[in-house]
């Protein structure tokens, strides 16, 4: 009979030990289903900016990171190219300045295709950054609109046309990132059953065409102060229980003295004010009044005020009324003022108001965000002193101010004597004084060059950490 000679490539030969017997690499004995987390965790950053006007992100289009790791071994490959969740990121980075000659659009169409089909019946992550040079790419991505989990889209009016195929064809989308350039009468999303989570990167001129009554998160990354009317007006339609963000709200004048009135059904609200003279009480109790003014939110449960690139200046007037009117003494349960700068008598009345507030963030105020040599150019606002911890001092009568406190968080200059916070510290720290029975919580940050506790007062604390409280102590470094 006749002997055929065995051939082994290198490619498939066994590893061999020095001792001659078979060795398998550590690497190949890990499990498949490690090896795709790993592999998920690969995926570069994926912004909703390119980094140049005039750009095609190849790279991104063709998942380069999965192609890389399946040039590493045939193991990998079959990993890579057999588990579809990789491939569902759809990452289309087509600068609408770039140019797109007719084989750069067949180019980006193969390498579509390749993902669509890699990612088999996976629900998809969708970042379109075009223009309408990008038409039949944006048609192709469109016919998968079924299977859009999550979609980030910055397109032009022209190229908009080309995603209308995925109108009423949108039923696993869950969130939503609406760019700069989408036109305020796009459409495409107006019905969506899952949808519960919209980001708009800057405020629209009108009413975005997107299912209101059902988001549960809203967030505006910019707006103009004379665009928010019609951002009041849009999260009126939101429903109970939806939280709303406004990042930085920028008044670069005096703020509109007509905003129209709304009331609201959001349970959460962090605004973010910026105002073009920070240091003049004028403007910013100006802004932040015509804000409080307008709104009313009868359901609210917890609501962050916080100057953006500065401080704000309270108008404890304001909040009096917009307290009344949205019956924040019997609803708000957190409340967190950022670079505010306010009078310990003017918190105190604030929170005398707030009965049923749980949780608490307030500051010491100084540092602007304009340095000189590295020093502030303003004397420090100090608000954390031994009179305010003394009238957060828990008692057992009707005086006691904040009764069901649970949570503090402060940043601080450490102005405050330590025997007065201690004893502020052991009013609180007892299971069951706030409203349930979960242990007090207690976070400082101290503002660099801050004195440090005595390390008596710091033992003293440390043994009741996890026993009658959670505290935690940092250092607070502003921008």
């Amino acid at each position: 009979m006749d002997v055929v000679p065995l051939t082994v490539s290198a490619a498939t030969a066994p590893p061999i030990a020095v001792d001659g017997t078979l060795a398998v690499s550590p690497v190949h004995r890990v499990p498949v289903e490690l090896l795709e987390e790993i592999f998920t965790l690969c995926r570069p950053d994926s912004s909703p900016y390119i980094e140049r006007y005039q750009e095609i992100r190849l790279d991104r289009i063709a998942q380069a990171h999965l192609l890389d790791l399946a040039h590493v071994c045939s193991r990998w490959q079959i990993v890579v190219n057999g588990t579809p969740s990789l491939w569902c990121n759809i990452d289309l980075y087509l600068s609408p300045w770039a140019p797109m000659p007719p084989d750069a659009i067949e180019t980006v169409m193969c390498l579509l295709r390749l993902s669509l089909q890699r990612s088999r019946t996976s629900l998809l992550n969708v970042h379109i950054h075009a223009g309408a040079r990008a038409g039949p790419i944006l048609d192709l991505v469109a016919q998968h609109s079924r299977r859009w989990r999550h979609a980030n889209i910055d397109i032009d009016d022209e190229a908009a046309l080309f995603l209308s195929r995925a109108k009423g064809a949108l039923p696993e989308l869950e969130t939503l990132v609406i760019g700069v350039s989408v036109p305020d009468d796009f459409d495409v999303f107006e019905t969506a059953p899952k949808l519960s989570e919209v980001e708009f990167v800057h405020a629209p001129h009108e009413i975005a065409r997107i299912p209101w009554e059902q988001l549960q998160s809203v967030a505006y990354g910019e707006a103009e102060s004379y665009l928010l009317d019609t951002a009041f007006a849009s999260i009126s339609r939101c429903p109970i229980g939806s939280e709303v963000v406004m990042d930085s709200v920028w008044f670069d004048e005096d703020p509109p003295d007509d905003l129209a009135s709304v009331e609201a059904k959001i349970s959460t609200l962090a605004f973010s004010l910026v105002v073009s003279d920070s240091k003049d009480p004028g403007p910013s109790r100006r802004a932040l009044g015509a804000v409080m003014a307008a709104l009313t939110f009868p359901n609210l449960q917890g609501i962050t005020l916080t100057g953006g690139l500065d401080t704000l200046f309270w108008t404890q007037a304001h909040f009096h009324a917009f307290a009344s009117r949205s019956s924040c003494g019997s609803t708000l349960l957190r409340l967190e003022l950022h670079n505010m700068v306010l009078t310990e008598q003017e918190l105190v009345d604030t929170l005398s108001e707030l009965p049923a507030l749980r949780c608490l963030f307030v500051q010491d105020v100084g540092h602007s965000s304009h340095f000189d040599g590295g020093m502030p150019l303003r004397a420090p606002h100090i608000l954390i002193t031994d009179g305010l911890l003394r009238r957060l001092t828990w008692t057992a009568d009707s005086s006691c101010l904040v009764p069901k406190l649970t949570e503090l968080q402060f940043v601080s200059f450490m102005s405050f004597s330590d025997s007065v916070f201690l004893e502020f510290t052991l009013s609180r720290a007892v299971p069951g004084r706030g409203e349930d029975s979960s242990l007090f919580s207690l976070e400082v940050s101290a503002f660099p060059n801050s004195r440090s506790f005595y390390p008596a007062v710091a033992q003293r604390l440390l043994q009741l950490d996890g026993r009658a409280l959670w505290w935690t102590l940092g250092e607070f470094r502003p921008n």
